[in-house]
């Protein structure tokens, strides 16, 4: 599977992507993203492509569902009266930028 592939595949499942995300379940996206990505075909550099791209993608989406970004809110924004959600999706956020260094 080549980069624009894999990219298809997690556009498909963007929304599943995103659900999980939402309910700061980081480990299902990241096994979800392995299993897309053969890690003997790609680059470090095209995994951390694809995980940025997915990033965006689930930023696009909040975006239309709420009319704003609550992972860049969540990382703007670190006090006591954040909402569980932007917790969990910073910790998802957080744990994705791990993934692409590891």
């Amino acid at each position: 599977m080549d980069n624009n592939a894999a990219r298809n595949v997690l556009e498909r499942n963007i929304e599943f992507l995103l659900y999980f995300a939402e309910r700061g379940m980081a480990d299902k996206v990241i096994s979800i993203i392995d299993e897309v990505v053969d890690s003997q075909s790609f680059s470090t550099r095209d995994i951390e492509a694809l995980v940025n791209w997915v990033l965006e993608q689930m930023e696009v989406m909040l975006l239309k569902k709420t009319g704003k970004t609550e992972i860049q809110a969540a990382i703007a924004f670190i006090d006591f009266d954040m909402k569980p959600r932007q917790v969990d999706l910073l910790r998802v956020y957080r744990r994705l930028q791990e993934y692409t260094f590891s």
